[in-house]
């Protein structure tokens, strides 16, 4: 069970960064089309 969740807890933090890095991405995109 333990396992099961620091599983969990390891997929929300990938998944959390990898939101991250997409934000940055978007922004740095936007502020080239300006």
């Amino acid at each position: 069970m333990d396992k099961l969740l620091h599983r969990k807890n390891a997929q929300l933090r990938w998944l959390r960064s990898a939101l991250d890095d997409l934000r940055a991405a978007l922004d740095s995109d936007r502020n080239h089309r300006q």
